[in-house]
């Protein structure tokens, strides 16, 4: 979910195949201050947000930078409020159907919170 907007509404909206593929709603999920994602607000309650770490569109990926999906970058996917985050190894397009994703999904709605791998303690060195 591109909270903040999305990087790629930004360089293609003005493109036809762009706005015959999404519509008029991809016009409106730039990262701009008046675009519909910026103007929402924190959540009204406990929210969650699975972000995928594997980028299957390497063109997007390219410019996107730093971690994203193929198609949204970690940054965009942040947002005032959050309950909770977690990331999980895959695309954009498969994220809703991954196993990791619906796991992380079932936790939150049971708890509230996502399964966070055990933290590694941090060496003194000696």
């Amino acid at each position: 979910t591109p909270n903040r907007g999305s990087e790629i509404t930004d360089r293609y909206k003005d493109e036809w195949w762009y706005r015959i593929s999404t519509g008029p709603a991809g016009q409106q999920i730039g990262t701009g201050p008046d675009s519909l994602p910026n103007r929402l607000g924190p959540p009204p309650m406990e929210t969650g947000v699975i972000a995928g770490t594997r980028a299957a569109n390497r063109e997007y990926s390219k410019w996107l930078g730093g971690p994203n999906d193929g198609k949204v970058s970690l940054w965009s996917t942040q947002m005032p409020g959050l309950t909770d985050f977690v990331t999980v190894d895959n695309s954009h397009y498969f994220l809703p159907r991954s196993a990791a994703a619906l796991r992380q999904t079932r936790a939150f709605l049971a708890t509230g919170h996502f399964e966070h791998p055990p933290q590694m303690p941090i060496s003194s060195g000696h």
